[in-house]
């Protein structure tokens, strides 16, 4: 299947976003006045899991390069949600998720949610995060009736969508197997005192008998990696205007009211 081929793109990924491969040898903090919030969460509804199909993914989540994780194996979650305040350059999260089914009636479905709440604590400085993104997903679907789908998602504090990739398989329509990796960044500007949200999602599917048409040897099979990291910050100071002493303005006001006295006379 092509999907095999992805494993090791996958892990090449997963590897580059991990702090042990950073060019630094220890974390180097962001600003005292920037806070960059991340939680993730898992989607596990009741009925996406059925028949012979197989689930499980990984979360973990690095602060000043301190890893904890989360683990879904089929019907059981484990230690999510995961949250931390990232502290350092390299900090971040990473993602792995995968299913599989065969036969009659095979369904399976997993969702990780994540969110970034960056927030700007200070009065006169302006910051620029350059985040770095890097991402494989793989679909496969065998037989006379199977599908499977992959995708990350990664929307932006304006709404627009920063990241929207997936990879579908279909082995009535094509194509059979389908797969995409990439690497890429971007940068968020935050104002003082301001506060932005970016949301994610990174989503494995796949089902056999979707149009009633399907065999004992069908298959299917997705699996998704993602990693986001902070690779960099700048910061700008902003002049904040000095407060107008009362001894400045005294002057002014008496010259207005003599002007008005003179007016109405």
């Amino acid at each position: 299947m092509m999907i095999k081929s992805f494993t090791m793109q996958l892990a090449l990924i997963a590897g580059l976003l991990v702090p042990a491969h950073l060019a630094f040898a220890a974390p180097i903090s962001i600003h005292p006045d920037l806070s960059i919030i991340t939680a993730i969460f898992v989607d596990l509804p009741s009925n996406s899991l059925d028949g012979n199909s197989s689930r499980s993914a990984t979360a973990s989540l690095t602060v000043s390069g301190a890893t904890t994780s989360a683990t879904v194996v089929g019907t059981a979650a484990t230690g999510f949600p995961l949250t931390g305040t990232s502290a350092a350059l390299g900090d971040g999260a990473s993602f792995t998720a995968s299913t599989s089914g065969s036969e009659l009636d095979a369904l399976s479905s997993l969702t990780l949610n994540f969110l970034l709440e960056i927030k700007n604590l200070s009065i006169d400085k302006l910051f620029e995060i350059a985040f770095e993104v890097g991402f494989g997903l793989g679909a496969d679907a065998q037989g006379g009736d199977a599908l499977a789908l992959a995708a990350l998602g990664l929307t932006g504090p304006d709404a627009n969508p920063l990241i929207d990739r997936f990879a579908g398989a279909d082995s009535i329509y094509g194509p059979p197997a389908d797969g995409v990796t990439e690497t890429t960044s971007f940068l968020i500007r935050i104002d003082p005192g301001q506060t932005l949200t970016l949301t994610g999602a990174l989503d494995v599917y796949g089902a056999v008998n979707f149009n009633e048409s399907a065999s004992a040897t069908d298959s299917y099979s997705a699996v998704a990696n993602a990693g986001i990291r902070i690779a960099g910050v700048s910061s700008q100071t902003i002049p904040v205007p000095a407060p107008i002493a009362l001894f400045a303005v005294a002057p002014l006001l008496a010259a207005f009211r003599r002007r008005i006295r003179q007016t109405g006379q």
